[in-house]
């Protein structure tokens, strides 16, 4: 029953850490974090290190250059790119740079996607050795923690009455949460979810591991 038990909380444990990375890989290279409408009926999307312009006709005109890239990458708020951008131009620099929070963003994903790898690997190594499950559990948590730390600190910064509008020519646009940001969220969900079954999978690697120790001491008396 515990060898069971622990076979199928790892199995689930596991699957749901790997459809969590798989969505936060998404999320990462996605341009979905946030979007708003211009003057032209475009739509402009943010993601956290790439822009995306999608006109209102793919034959439209535009008179605005800076619309004339489809996609492109954005670059560190800090380089040198970006400081001759935001002095010029405000909505250009928004296109073409990301700030310290998408930074920070960026690196808690990371760290979460690495741990999400880590765990599927020491549930592996749980077939071996009950130390696995243990690791399993551990490198969990630290993906969770991560990645609700992320979210949340994206969604502080652009919950700020600064951050939801756009100023274009005098007109304000206001800006909304994409899907990237929402997959964001559920992707934590499913960590924490993972996490959850982890403990009950450690909980029944150590009931088999007793299990298997007082049967030995029991022969061995015997």
């Amino acid at each position: 029953m515990a060898s069971r038990g622990k076979v199928c909380c790892l199995g689930l444990s596991s699957t749901l850490a790997v459809f969590s990375l798989i969505l936060l890989t998404v999320c990462i290279f996605s341009a979905s974090f946030r979007y708003n409408s211009d003057s032209l009926g475009g739509v402009k999307n943010y993601g956290l290190f790439r822009f995306c312009y999608t006109p209102e006709t793919q034959s439209q005109t535009r008179d605005d250059d800076s619309n004339s890239k489809t996609c492109h990458l954005r670059n560190y708020i800090n380089s040198a790119y970006c400081q001759d951008r935001s002095n010029s131009n405000h909505e250009k620099s928004t296109r073409n740079c990301f700030g310290d929070f998408e930074l920070a963003t960026i690196i808690l994903i990371s760290a979460s996607m690495g741990c999400c790898i880590l765990a599927i690997c020491f549930s592996i190594c749980t077939i071996f050795t009950s130390f696995g499950a243990l690791a399993h559990s551990v490198v969990l948590i630290a993906a969770a923690i991560c990645s609700l730390s992320g979210f949340l600190a994206y969604t502080y910064y652009y919950e700020l009455k600064d951050n939801q509008y756009e100023l274009v020519i005098g007109y304000q646009y206001q800006i909304h949460y994409g899907w990237a940001y929402y997959v964001f969220g559920f992707s934590s969900l499913l960590q924490w979810i993972s996490f959850t079954c982890s403990l009950f999978g450690s909980a029944f690697v150590l009931v088999h591991k007793n299990k298997k120790r007082q049967s030995k001491v029991t022969s061995t008396s015997l």
